[in-house]
């Protein structure tokens, strides 16, 4: 019989499944965006020269990948689902 933890932890895994799947499409529309507008950016940006303005926007540009691939290797490591299985 299903005990009282096992019953409200399979909404928990399904939230923790529709996380991951967000996660997985905003990255998606993140490179969608880089793809397109890279033509642009090599034009405009990376034949100027190198000054605060574009530091800032190198940052700002690049970080998000970064900050991105940690969070998806957190979110999507392969003990995931074993953990919850066990306390389903």
């Amino acid at each position: 019989m299903a005990t009282l933890s096992t019953v409200l932890d399979i909404p928990s895994a399904y939230q923790l499944q529709l996380v991951k799947y967000a996660n997985v499409a905003c990255l998606a529309i993140l490179v969608a965006d880089y793809a397109t507008t890279f033509e642009q950016e090599v034009n405009l940006v990376w034949k100027s020269r190198w000054g605060t303005v574009r530091v800032l926007y190198t940052l700002s540009r690049y970080a998000i990948f970064a900050a991105m691939a940690l969070f998806l290797a957190a979110i999507l490591e392969p003990d995931t689902p074993q953990r919850v299985c066990k306390t389903l």
